[in-house]
C-alpha cells in the first residue's frame, strides 16, 4: 500500500511541476513578459494571463526592449506619433498639461517642461477643454462649447 501511495505522490508532484511550467503560457504571450508595441515606439506591451496590455512610456521616452525599460526617445530614434511640430508661437500657460489650440478646435498643445508640442485629434473628434482630451464631435456639440466644427 505504501508503494502505491509513493507512486501516486510522485505522479502528483510531476503533474504539479508540469502545470507550473505551462502556467501563464498561451498562444499570444507569456505571463509577465514585456514586448515592443507593433506600431508605436512610445508604447510597449505587458502580458497578463495571456493578454497583451498596451502601456505608454512617459512623455519624451520610448520603449527599449533590450533593457525592458523606457528611455529617452532620441536614443531610440523614435518620433512621437501624432506630433505635428513645435509650438509655432504657442506659449504654455503652465509647465505641464494639455491646452486647446486657439486657432483650430481639432488640435491641442501638450506641454512638458514648458515645451509645447502641437497634437492633432483623431478624425471626427475635437479638443474638449472641460475633459482635457479629444472627444467625439457629437459630444462637443451637446455641451455648447465654442468653435465647434
Amino acid at each position: 500500500m505504501h508503494y502505491h501511495q509513493g507512486k501516486m505522490i510522485v505522479l502528483l508532484l510531476c503533474f504539479g511541476v508540469l502545470l507550473s511550467l505551462t502556467d501563464g503560457k498561451t498562444k499570444s504571450c507569456l505571463h509577465g513578459s514585456f514586448n515592443t508595441h507593433p506600431t508605436d515606439c512610445t508604447m510597449y506591451q505587458v502580458c497578463v494571463h495571456g493578454y497583451k496590455l498596451n502601456m505608454t512610456c512617459g512623455f519624451g521616452t520610448a520603449w527599449n526592449q533590450n533593457i525592458s525599460s523606457c528611455v529617452d526617445a532620441a536614443e531610440m530614434g523614435c518620433k512621437f506619433q501624432g506630433e505635428i511640430s513645435d509650438s509655432k508661437g504657442f506659449s504654455c500657460p503652465s509647465t505641464f498639461g494639455a491646452f486647446p489650440d486657439p486657432k483650430d478646435c481639432t488640435k491641442y498643445y501638450f506641454c512638458s517642461y514648458g515645451r509645447a508640442i502641437s497634437k492633432q485629434c483623431q478624425p471626427n473628434t475635437g479638443w474638449d477643454a472641460k475633459l482635457k482630451l479629444c472627444n467625439y464631435k457629437t459630444n462637443l456639440k451637446t455641451r455648447g462649447l465654442k468653435k465647434v466644427f
